[in-house]
């Protein structure tokens, strides 16, 4: 086994896996600190690695390997979904915790309407952009969610690993040493070639939440899980 077959197999796993930059960014580029974006680097990192042992034990543990790519692209577009829909009750439930806390001190300092046309005591304007603060705030320390979307985002992988250990072109040890090359390089990308597109990524951070990120990332799937049943 050469070096350039291994390469190949790693660009083939980094293109089947490179959807995953969408949600990754903001946990490794928008994290609360630089140790929470190495953890979360490296849990992306390791979940990949684990999975490629499952497939293995998959192709080598049992006598034949049915896998109903149909219903694996289905389950990844739900669990996506799910996992949209709770960062989207947790953000409205982070805002409504805002809105309480906000003091007379914010509302003199936020715009008023109508204060100096009748002499009355100032109010805030109902429409304060909450949701540009709560949008920027950084990401604290979420590994159940990096793994489960890097679970989501590795079932393209489960469908094919295995016969990839079958067909005995890779061993596990390969496959993994791969599947590492592939996290990297994505890892990579997002730590020096997106810094490049910064004023890009401060105006996605103050505007685009996460559960739309996470939510962008399941309409893909669902989109790929649909063309899978119609040509199924």
């Amino acid at each position: 086994m050469t070096y350039i077959q291994i390469f190949a197999l790693a660009m083939t796993i980094f293109a089947t896996t490179a959807d995953d930059l969408l949600w990754l960014v903001p946990y490794t580029l928008k994290a609360e600190s630089k140790w929470v974006r190495i953890a979360h680097a490296a849990l992306f990192v390791i979940t990949l690695q684990i999975i490629c042992l499952f497939c293995g034990f998959i192709a080598y543990g049992t006598s034949a390997v049915v896998v109903n790519e149909v219903f694996i692209a289905w389950a990844g577009a739900g669990f996506a979904w799910t996992i949209a829909v709770s960062l989207f009750i947790r953000k409205q439930i982070k805002l409504s915790k805002h809105k309480i806390m906000i003091t007379e001190e914010d509302c003199r300092d936020a715009e008023y309407t109508g204060a100096k046309s009748y002499g009355t005591v100032p109010h805030c304007e109902d429409n304060i952009d909450l949701d540009e603060k709560v949008n920027s705030e950084s990401v604290g320390f979420s590994p159940g969610q990096i793994v489960s979307l890097t679970l989501i985002g590795a079932l393209d992988e489960v469908s094919y690993f295995p016969a990839i250990l079958l067909s005995k072109s890779f061993t596990i040890f390969q496959l993994n040493m791969a599947a590492l090359v592939a996290c990297l390089s994505i890892l990579l990308i997002i730590q020096f070639w997106l810094p490049i597109f910064m004023p890009l990524l401060s105006w996605m951070d103050k505007h685009i939440p996460l559960f739309a990120i996470v939510g962008l990332y399941a309409v893909i799937l669902t989109f790929e899980a649909l063309l899978q049943w119609i040509l199924s």
